[in-house]
């Protein structure tokens, strides 16, 4: 957080959990405690909330964590998804969604709880925001098939006009990140 706290799923007793602690400091503090697996957290740019997934109600699902109120809200969404990932501006999430074989980079407003989805393919992740908001950064992979393919690819996607760009690098890449 950008207070210093660290954030992070922990497996206790084989249950995953999320708790935080304070950089040097001893203590930690669970947030979660639910018989279930709560993992891939992000932390809002503000640190004042975590996304993170959750299989608690028997499937997959992305929940808004106020860590102020400890009040847990979940992100109606629909399928398999995971990677959540905060818009500079705390007031939406993008994500990976798998659903009939494919990957999507989509884009869920938390006000209104719109999603759209904003990329396809057979495989997309890591969705990761530019800094202006607008556009965001994520690592595609094209399929296997032995003699190619299944190399990692960075490409970016305008949200305005939903333009793609393939990074131009001369070798595989994966794993994207912005310096804010």
């Amino acid at each position: 957080g950008p207070d210093g706290t660290l954030f992070y799923s922990k497996v206790v007793e084989g249950n995953t959990d999320i708790y935080s602690a304070r950089i040097g400091a001893t203590r930690e503090n669970r947030l979660t405690a639910a018989p279930s697996i709560e993992t891939e957290l992000n932390v809002s740019p503000d640190g004042t909330k975590l996304a993170y997934i959750t299989d608690a109600p028997g499937y997959l699902q992305m929940v808004v964590h106020d860590l102020s109120t400890g009040q847990r809200q979940p992100v109606g969404l629909r399928g398999r998804f995971g990677t959540p990932a905060w818009s500079p501006d705390g007031k939406s999430l993008a994500f990976t969604r798998q659903s009939g074989g494919t990957f999507s980079i989509g884009v869920i407003d938390l006000e209104t709880l719109e999603d759209r989805t904003v990329s396809t393919s057979y495989f997309e992740e890591n969705p990761v925001w530019a800094p202006n908001g607008k556009v965001l950064l994520f690592e595609r992979d094209a399929r296997y098939t032995g003699s190619g393919g299944g190399e990692g690819s960075l490409w970016q996607v305008d949200l305005d006009t939903l333009h793609l760009y393939r990074i131009p690098l001369s070798s595989a890449a994966t794993d994207p990140s912005w310096v804010r």
